[in-house]
């Protein structure tokens, strides 16, 4: 599911570091012909050319959802298993293109352009990275073990390792929204930031984008959700906003209870 093609991109001027003009292309981890650190600040940090908020309304949505799955866990009946099962699932999923998206487009974008800022501030993002990774595997199999045995025995760890995972999850969105995304805004032009988003929700079946575009805002206010339909093209934009909050309440109705 998840989308591993590169993409090569045309330098801005904000790329033209100390006189050099080199096109730059990201090819990985690093690049050919790294800057040193700091050199480019002067030149990339004077403006801020992409909106975060996208991506903080993103992040409230996963709090949201992963902060309620313990206890529809514990609570579930064994007729519900299936579905708050499903539900898990689908947010390990989401949660998991998430991560591995900014493991590949946004930290080496910033590692290459930001250097020494960035230094303590990225090992902190990628030791929580792997704590979410290693909590997502972990629930995962705990999951596995409560579909094949829908007894209060098999949810009581499940249960402990969601907990565990939205622990991890707000430390680290904590840390980024604190110290990577201003320097997201700053250094990732608005082309790059889109590639970011879009490998996300291309992971998703198409089925599932109003609702699951409709559960990430359902929080979020007006001007950020329409921040982000403008990155949408226009036939799915319209589907999105005539669909996505009905989508998603009709999912917590089906699966999960009335929307508080």
């Amino acid at each position: 599911m998840r989308a591993r093609r590169s993409r090569r991109r045309t330098p801005t001027t904000s790329q033209s570091c100390t006189g050099t003009g080199e096109v730059t292309r990201f090819l990985g981890w690093p690049r050919r012909g790294r800057v040193r650190d700091g050199e480019c600040m002067s030149t990339m940090g004077r403006t801020e050319h992409v909106d975060t908020r996208d991506m903080k309304a993103v992040h409230a949505g996963l709090l949201r959802e992963f902060g309620g799955l313990p206890d529809l866990v514990t609570t579930a009946s064994t007729e519900r298993v299936p579905a708050v099962a499903g539900h898990a699932r689908l947010l390990l999923d989401i949660l998991e293109h998430h991560h591995s998206g900014e493991d590949r487009l946004l930290l080496p974008k910033l590692v290459e352009r930001c250097g020494a800022q960035l230094t303590e501030s990225l090992g902190t993002a990628e030791r929580q990275h792997r704590e979410i990774h290693a909590g997502i595997e972990n629930a995962e199999a705990a999951l596995a073990r409560w579909e094949r045995q829908p007894t209060a025995e098999a949810a009581r760890p499940l249960a402990a390792h969601l907990r565990d995972l939205h622990r991890a999850l707000a430390e680290h969105l904590e840390t980024e929204e604190r110290e990577l995304l201003p320097l997201a805004a700053r250094h990732l032009t608005p082309a790059e930031w889109h590639e970011l988003g879009a490998s996300g929700a291309a992971a998703l079946p198409k089925r599932l984008a109003p609702m699951v575009f409709g559960m990430l805002t359902a929080d979020a206010p007006p001007d950020v959700t329409a921040l982000m339909l403008t990155a949408v093209p226009a036939a799915p934009r319209l589907l999105l906003r005539l669909t996505a909050t009905r989508s998603y309440a009709r999912y917590r109705r089906r699966i999960l209870g009335p929307v508080a």
